[in-house]
Protein backbone atom coordinates (compact mmCIF):
# COMPACT_ATOMS: atom_id res chain seq x y z
CA UNK A 1 0.00 0.00 0.00
CA UNK A 2 1.26 3.44 -0.94
CA UNK A 3 1.18 5.94 1.93
CA UNK A 4 -0.83 9.17 1.91
CA UNK A 5 0.33 12.01 -0.27
CA UNK A 6 1.04 15.55 0.85
CA UNK A 7 -2.63 16.21 1.53
CA UNK A 8 -3.21 12.83 3.12
CA UNK A 9 -6.40 12.31 1.15
CA UNK A 10 -5.72 9.57 -1.41
CA UNK A 11 -3.87 6.30 -1.03
CA UNK A 12 -3.38 3.81 -3.81
CA UNK A 13 -3.21 0.05 -3.56
CA UNK A 14 -1.90 -1.51 -6.73
CA UNK A 15 -0.84 -4.90 -7.90
CA UNK A 16 -0.50 -5.97 -11.52
CA UNK A 17 -2.65 -8.90 -12.56
CA UNK A 18 -2.08 -10.87 -15.74
CA UNK A 19 -4.66 -9.92 -18.37
CA UNK A 20 -6.72 -13.03 -19.10
CA UNK A 21 -7.89 -11.45 -22.37
CA UNK A 22 -4.46 -11.01 -23.90
CA UNK A 23 -4.48 -11.62 -27.65
CA UNK A 24 -0.79 -12.46 -27.87
CA UNK A 25 0.70 -15.93 -28.45
CA UNK A 26 -1.26 -19.11 -27.83
CA UNK A 27 -3.77 -17.30 -25.63
CA UNK A 28 -4.75 -15.13 -28.60
CA UNK A 29 -5.07 -18.18 -30.85
CA UNK A 30 -7.26 -19.97 -28.33
CA UNK A 31 -9.37 -16.85 -27.96
CA UNK A 32 -9.93 -16.67 -31.71
CA UNK A 33 -10.89 -20.37 -31.99
CA UNK A 34 -13.19 -20.01 -28.98
CA UNK A 35 -14.89 -17.01 -30.56
CA UNK A 36 -15.42 -18.84 -33.86
CA UNK A 37 -16.95 -21.79 -32.03
CA UNK A 38 -19.15 -19.44 -30.02
CA UNK A 39 -20.61 -17.82 -33.12
CA UNK A 40 -21.17 -21.26 -34.62
CA UNK A 41 -23.00 -22.43 -31.50
CA UNK A 42 -25.07 -19.23 -31.42
CA UNK A 43 -26.13 -19.73 -35.02
CA UNK A 44 -26.99 -23.39 -34.42
CA UNK A 45 -29.05 -22.56 -31.33
CA UNK A 46 -30.91 -19.84 -33.18
CA UNK A 47 -31.66 -22.15 -36.08
CA UNK A 48 -32.76 -24.97 -33.77
CA UNK A 49 -35.13 -22.63 -31.96
CA UNK A 50 -34.02 -23.05 -28.37
CA UNK A 51 -37.14 -22.73 -26.17
CA UNK A 52 -37.29 -19.52 -24.18
CA UNK A 53 -39.31 -19.37 -20.94
CA UNK A 54 -40.90 -22.71 -21.73
CA UNK A 55 -42.16 -21.58 -25.13
CA UNK A 56 -40.71 -22.38 -28.59
CA UNK A 57 -39.23 -19.36 -30.39
CA UNK A 58 -41.34 -18.32 -33.41
CA UNK A 59 -39.54 -18.63 -36.75
CA UNK A 60 -39.72 -14.87 -37.40
CA UNK A 61 -38.14 -14.08 -34.04
CA UNK A 62 -35.52 -16.75 -34.57
CA UNK A 63 -34.62 -15.32 -37.99
CA UNK A 64 -34.42 -11.76 -36.63
CA UNK A 65 -32.16 -12.87 -33.76
CA UNK A 66 -29.91 -14.76 -36.17
CA UNK A 67 -29.55 -11.71 -38.44
CA UNK A 68 -28.77 -9.40 -35.52
CA UNK A 69 -26.25 -11.87 -34.10
CA UNK A 70 -24.47 -12.11 -37.46
CA UNK A 71 -24.32 -8.32 -37.80
CA UNK A 72 -23.00 -8.02 -34.25
CA UNK A 73 -20.31 -10.61 -34.91
CA UNK A 74 -19.09 -8.77 -38.00
CA UNK A 75 -18.99 -5.43 -36.19
CA UNK A 76 -17.14 -6.97 -33.25
CA UNK A 77 -14.47 -8.44 -35.55
CA UNK A 78 -14.04 -4.99 -37.14
CA UNK A 79 -13.47 -3.41 -33.73
CA UNK A 80 -16.81 -1.55 -33.69
CA UNK A 81 -17.71 -2.67 -30.19
CA UNK A 82 -20.44 -0.07 -29.72
CA UNK A 83 -22.23 -1.16 -32.87
CA UNK A 84 -21.73 -4.83 -31.95
CA UNK A 85 -23.17 -4.18 -28.47
CA UNK A 86 -26.28 -2.59 -29.99
CA UNK A 87 -26.95 -5.52 -32.36
CA UNK A 88 -26.13 -8.25 -29.86
CA UNK A 89 -28.25 -6.62 -27.12
CA UNK A 90 -31.22 -6.66 -29.47
CA UNK A 91 -30.58 -10.29 -30.37
CA UNK A 92 -30.33 -11.25 -26.69
CA UNK A 93 -33.68 -9.60 -25.96
CA UNK A 94 -35.24 -11.73 -28.68
CA UNK A 95 -33.47 -14.89 -27.49
CA UNK A 96 -32.06 -14.54 -23.93
CA UNK A 97 -29.63 -17.44 -24.02
CA UNK A 98 -26.24 -17.54 -22.20
CA UNK A 99 -24.26 -17.59 -25.45
CA UNK A 100 -25.67 -14.27 -26.69
CA UNK A 101 -25.51 -12.75 -23.20
CA UNK A 102 -21.84 -13.72 -23.04
CA UNK A 103 -21.08 -11.77 -26.21
CA UNK A 104 -22.93 -8.73 -24.86
CA UNK A 105 -20.74 -8.83 -21.73
CA UNK A 106 -17.61 -9.00 -23.87
CA UNK A 107 -18.73 -5.92 -25.84
CA UNK A 108 -19.23 -4.01 -22.60
CA UNK A 109 -15.77 -5.03 -21.44
CA UNK A 110 -14.17 -3.82 -24.66
CA UNK A 111 -16.05 -0.50 -24.34
CA UNK A 112 -14.46 0.11 -20.92
CA UNK A 113 -17.77 -0.36 -19.12
CA UNK A 114 -16.24 -2.84 -16.75
CA UNK A 115 -18.86 -2.53 -14.02
CA UNK A 116 -21.72 -3.24 -16.46
CA UNK A 117 -19.73 -6.14 -17.96
CA UNK A 118 -19.17 -7.58 -14.48
CA UNK A 119 -22.89 -7.41 -13.78
CA UNK A 120 -23.64 -9.09 -17.11
CA UNK A 121 -21.17 -11.91 -16.40
CA UNK A 122 -22.76 -12.37 -12.99
CA UNK A 123 -26.23 -12.71 -14.54
CA UNK A 124 -24.96 -15.31 -17.02
CA UNK A 125 -23.25 -17.35 -14.33
CA UNK A 126 -26.50 -17.41 -12.35
CA UNK A 127 -28.74 -18.47 -15.27
CA UNK A 128 -30.43 -21.83 -14.62
CA UNK A 129 -30.22 -24.57 -17.22
CA UNK A 130 -33.59 -25.79 -18.36
CA UNK A 131 -34.37 -29.47 -17.90
CA UNK A 132 -36.36 -29.69 -21.13
CA UNK A 133 -33.36 -28.83 -23.35
CA UNK A 134 -31.58 -31.39 -25.47
CA UNK A 135 -28.25 -32.66 -24.07
CA UNK A 136 -26.27 -30.76 -26.73
CA UNK A 137 -28.08 -27.54 -25.88
CA UNK A 138 -27.51 -28.05 -22.17
CA UNK A 139 -23.82 -28.64 -22.76
CA UNK A 140 -23.46 -25.44 -24.82
CA UNK A 141 -25.26 -23.33 -22.25
CA UNK A 142 -23.27 -24.84 -19.39
CA UNK A 143 -20.07 -24.04 -21.26
CA UNK A 144 -21.23 -20.41 -21.69
CA UNK A 145 -21.92 -20.17 -17.95
CA UNK A 146 -18.50 -21.56 -17.07
CA UNK A 147 -16.84 -19.19 -19.52
CA UNK A 148 -18.74 -16.26 -18.02
CA UNK A 149 -17.61 -17.24 -14.51
CA UNK A 150 -13.97 -17.46 -15.61
CA UNK A 151 -14.07 -14.13 -17.42
CA UNK A 152 -15.83 -12.54 -14.44
CA UNK A 153 -13.04 -13.66 -12.11
CA UNK A 154 -10.44 -12.18 -14.46
CA UNK A 155 -12.41 -8.94 -14.85
CA UNK A 156 -12.75 -8.51 -11.09
CA UNK A 157 -8.95 -8.36 -10.89
CA UNK A 158 -8.94 -5.43 -13.34
CA UNK A 159 -11.84 -3.46 -11.86
CA UNK A 160 -10.78 -0.14 -10.26
CA UNK A 161 -12.30 0.51 -6.85
CA UNK A 162 -12.86 3.51 -4.60
CA UNK A 163 -12.58 3.14 -0.84
CA UNK A 164 -14.30 6.06 0.90
CA UNK A 165 -13.67 7.13 4.47
CA UNK A 166 -14.81 10.15 6.48
CA UNK A 167 -12.88 12.53 8.68
CA UNK A 168 -15.06 14.86 10.73
CA UNK A 169 -18.85 14.98 10.53
CA UNK A 170 -20.61 12.27 8.53
CA UNK A 171 -22.31 13.37 5.29
CA UNK A 172 -26.04 13.08 4.84
CA UNK A 173 -25.86 12.67 1.07
CA UNK A 174 -23.24 11.09 -1.16
CA UNK A 175 -23.07 11.17 -4.97
CA UNK A 176 -20.73 9.87 -7.64
CA UNK A 177 -21.03 11.27 -11.16
CA UNK A 178 -24.43 12.69 -10.25
CA UNK A 179 -25.83 9.39 -8.98
CA UNK A 180 -26.73 8.88 -5.32
CA UNK A 181 -24.69 6.41 -3.30
CA UNK A 182 -25.95 4.80 -0.09
CA UNK A 183 -24.03 5.93 2.96
CA UNK A 184 -23.39 2.25 3.72
CA UNK A 185 -20.92 2.36 0.83
CA UNK A 186 -18.48 4.27 3.05
CA UNK A 187 -15.70 1.91 4.08
CA UNK A 188 -16.67 -0.69 1.43
CA UNK A 189 -14.68 -0.90 -1.85
CA UNK A 190 -16.81 0.46 -4.70
CA UNK A 191 -16.14 -0.94 -8.21
CA UNK A 192 -16.02 1.80 -10.85
CA UNK A 193 -15.09 2.11 -14.50
CA UNK A 194 -11.61 3.39 -15.39
CA UNK A 195 -11.38 7.16 -15.79
CA UNK A 196 -12.42 10.28 -13.94
CA UNK A 197 -15.20 10.29 -11.34
CA UNK A 198 -16.67 13.27 -9.49
CA UNK A 199 -17.61 12.72 -5.85
CA UNK A 200 -19.85 15.04 -3.81
CA UNK A 201 -20.81 14.74 -0.13
CA UNK A 202 -22.92 17.20 1.82
CA UNK A 203 -24.80 17.97 4.99
CA UNK A 204 -26.47 21.18 6.19
CA UNK A 205 -24.02 24.10 6.00
CA UNK A 206 -21.17 21.81 4.82
CA UNK A 207 -20.10 20.36 1.50
CA UNK A 208 -17.21 18.46 -0.09
CA UNK A 209 -16.35 17.49 -3.66
CA UNK A 210 -13.40 15.92 -5.42
CA UNK A 211 -12.60 14.46 -8.82
CA UNK A 212 -10.46 11.30 -8.83
CA UNK A 213 -9.03 9.13 -11.59
CA UNK A 214 -9.64 5.40 -11.36
CA UNK A 215 -7.05 3.06 -12.92
CA UNK A 216 -7.36 -0.63 -13.62
CA UNK A 217 -5.97 -2.99 -10.92
CA UNK A 218 -5.91 -0.11 -8.40
CA UNK A 219 -7.94 0.89 -5.37
CA UNK A 220 -8.15 4.59 -4.54
CA UNK A 221 -8.69 5.46 -0.89
CA UNK A 222 -10.54 8.78 -0.77
CA UNK A 223 -11.02 10.74 2.46
CA UNK A 224 -14.19 12.83 2.73
CA UNK A 225 -13.68 16.04 4.71
CA UNK A 226 -16.74 18.25 4.97
CA UNK A 227 -16.14 21.99 5.19
CA UNK A 228 -18.57 24.82 5.81
CA UNK A 229 -20.38 25.90 2.68
CA UNK A 230 -20.21 29.52 1.58
CA UNK A 231 -23.00 31.68 3.00
CA UNK A 232 -25.80 32.42 0.52
CA UNK A 233 -26.35 36.05 -0.45
CA UNK A 234 -28.91 37.88 1.74
CA UNK A 235 -32.47 37.71 0.49
CA UNK A 236 -33.90 40.96 -0.88
CA UNK A 237 -36.41 42.91 1.19
CA UNK A 238 -39.98 41.57 0.78
CA UNK A 239 -41.14 45.02 -0.30
CA UNK A 240 -38.50 45.29 -3.01
CA UNK A 241 -39.13 43.73 -6.45
CA UNK A 242 -37.09 40.59 -7.18
CA UNK A 243 -33.62 41.33 -8.45
CA UNK A 244 -33.35 44.77 -6.86
CA UNK A 245 -30.90 45.65 -4.14
CA UNK A 246 -31.35 47.95 -1.17
CA UNK A 247 -32.74 51.43 -1.97
CA UNK A 248 -30.08 54.06 -2.72
CA UNK A 249 -29.35 56.62 -0.02
CA UNK A 250 -31.29 59.88 -0.31
CA UNK A 251 -29.55 62.36 -2.51
CA UNK A 252 -28.93 65.94 -1.48
CA UNK A 253 -30.21 68.42 -4.07
CA UNK A 254 -27.40 70.01 -5.98
CA UNK A 255 -27.16 73.63 -4.91
CA UNK A 256 -27.77 76.28 -7.56
CA UNK A 257 -24.30 77.72 -8.05
CA UNK A 258 -25.71 80.95 -9.59
CA UNK A 259 -27.53 82.21 -6.48
CA UNK A 260 -24.49 83.53 -4.64
CA UNK A 261 -22.92 85.46 -7.54
CA UNK A 262 -26.28 87.03 -8.47
CA UNK A 263 -26.93 87.89 -4.84
CA UNK A 264 -23.60 89.64 -4.50
CA UNK A 265 -24.10 91.49 -7.79
CA UNK A 266 -27.47 92.76 -6.63
CA UNK A 267 -26.00 93.79 -3.28
CA UNK A 268 -23.19 95.57 -5.09
CA UNK A 269 -25.57 97.36 -7.46
CA UNK A 270 -27.76 98.31 -4.52
CA UNK A 271 -24.73 99.65 -2.67
CA UNK A 272 -23.62 101.64 -5.71
CA UNK A 273 -27.10 103.03 -6.11
CA UNK A 274 -27.11 104.08 -2.47
CA UNK A 275 -23.72 105.76 -2.96
CA UNK A 276 -25.10 107.65 -5.96
CA UNK A 277 -28.17 108.55 -3.94
CA UNK A 278 -25.97 109.90 -1.16
CA UNK A 279 -23.94 111.94 -3.64
CA UNK A 280 -26.98 113.41 -5.31
CA UNK A 281 -28.55 114.12 -1.94
CA UNK A 282 -25.46 116.05 -0.84
CA UNK A 283 -25.52 117.99 -4.12
CA UNK A 284 -29.22 118.68 -3.66
CA UNK A 285 -28.59 120.00 -0.12
CA UNK A 286 -25.86 122.31 -1.42
CA UNK A 287 -28.15 123.50 -4.19
CA UNK A 288 -30.88 124.10 -1.65
CA UNK A 289 -28.48 126.29 0.40
CA UNK A 290 -27.69 128.37 -2.66
CA UNK A 291 -31.36 128.83 -3.42
CA UNK A 292 -32.03 129.84 0.19
CA UNK A 293 -29.58 132.72 -0.25
CA UNK A 294 -31.33 133.77 -3.47
CA UNK A 295 -34.75 133.51 -1.90
CA UNK A 296 -34.58 135.29 1.47
CA UNK A 297 -38.11 134.45 2.49
CA UNK A 298 -37.48 130.74 1.80
CA UNK A 299 -39.85 130.71 -1.14
CA UNK A 300 -38.68 130.88 -4.72
CA UNK A 301 -41.47 131.29 -7.25
CA UNK A 302 -40.59 131.09 -10.89
CA UNK A 303 -42.80 134.11 -11.56
CA UNK A 304 -40.75 136.17 -9.16
CA UNK A 305 -37.21 135.19 -10.25
CA UNK A 306 -35.15 135.50 -13.36
CA UNK A 307 -34.04 132.80 -15.79
CA UNK A 308 -30.85 132.10 -13.85
CA UNK A 309 -32.79 131.26 -10.71
CA UNK A 310 -35.15 129.07 -12.70
CA UNK A 311 -32.16 126.98 -13.92
CA UNK A 312 -30.98 126.60 -10.34
CA UNK A 313 -34.44 125.51 -9.24
CA UNK A 314 -34.62 122.95 -12.08
CA UNK A 315 -31.18 121.61 -11.11
CA UNK A 316 -32.27 121.28 -7.50
CA UNK A 317 -35.45 119.41 -8.47
CA UNK A 318 -33.43 117.01 -10.67
CA UNK A 319 -30.95 116.30 -7.87
CA UNK A 320 -33.74 115.69 -5.36
CA UNK A 321 -35.53 113.31 -7.72
CA UNK A 322 -32.31 111.44 -8.54
CA UNK A 323 -31.45 111.10 -4.87
CA UNK A 324 -34.89 109.67 -4.13
CA UNK A 325 -34.89 107.25 -7.10
CA UNK A 326 -31.39 105.95 -6.47
CA UNK A 327 -32.16 105.58 -2.78
CA UNK A 328 -35.22 103.48 -3.47
CA UNK A 329 -33.48 101.45 -6.22
CA UNK A 330 -30.43 100.86 -4.05
CA UNK A 331 -32.57 99.67 -1.18
CA UNK A 332 -34.53 97.27 -3.42
CA UNK A 333 -31.40 95.86 -5.07
CA UNK A 334 -29.56 95.43 -1.79
CA UNK A 335 -32.60 93.72 -0.21
CA UNK A 336 -32.97 91.34 -3.17
CA UNK A 337 -29.30 90.46 -3.13
CA UNK A 338 -29.36 89.84 0.61
CA UNK A 339 -32.39 87.55 0.19
CA UNK A 340 -30.56 85.45 -2.46
CA UNK A 341 -27.50 85.15 -0.23
CA UNK A 342 -29.66 83.96 2.65
CA UNK A 343 -31.52 81.46 0.42
CA UNK A 344 -28.31 80.02 -1.10
CA UNK A 345 -27.06 76.65 0.41
CA UNK A 346 -24.08 76.75 2.71
CA UNK A 347 -21.84 75.16 0.09
CA UNK A 348 -22.21 78.15 -2.18
CA UNK A 349 -20.99 80.63 0.39
CA UNK A 350 -17.61 78.91 0.47
CA UNK A 351 -16.88 79.76 -3.13
CA UNK A 352 -15.02 82.92 -2.14
CA UNK A 353 -17.29 85.32 -4.09
CA UNK A 354 -17.66 88.76 -2.43
CA UNK A 355 -18.61 92.37 -3.28
CA UNK A 356 -17.86 95.37 -1.04
CA UNK A 357 -19.00 98.94 -1.72
CA UNK A 358 -16.72 101.85 -0.81
CA UNK A 359 -17.28 105.59 -0.57
CA UNK A 360 -14.77 108.44 -0.58
CA UNK A 361 -14.79 112.25 -0.84
CA UNK A 362 -16.40 112.87 -4.21
CA UNK A 363 -16.16 109.21 -5.36
CA UNK A 364 -17.50 105.71 -4.68
CA UNK A 365 -17.36 102.20 -6.09
CA UNK A 366 -17.51 98.44 -5.46
CA UNK A 367 -14.73 95.99 -4.69
CA UNK A 368 -15.48 92.46 -5.88
CA UNK A 369 -13.90 88.98 -5.52
CA UNK A 370 -15.15 85.99 -7.63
Amino acid sequence: MKGPDATGTINVVSGPVANPHSTSGSAGLGRGVSRALTWLVVAVLVLLGTPVAGQPVPPSTREAARALANEGAQLFDKGDFLGAYDKLSQAEKLMPVPTLALEVARCLERLGRLVAASEQYTVIAAMPIRDDLKPAQKEVQQEAKLTASAELAALNQRLPRLLLSVEGPNPQTLHIDGKALPLTQIGVPLPVDPGNHHLVASRPAATWSQTVTAIEHQTLAVVVRLTAASSPPPAPSPSAPPGTGPPPPPTTPTPDSTLVPIGWVLVGLGGASLVVSLGTYVAAVDKEGELAELCPDGTCRRSQVGPEIEDEIASYDALSTAATVTLVAGGVLAAAGTALLIAAPDGDTASGTALQPYVGPGFGGILGRF
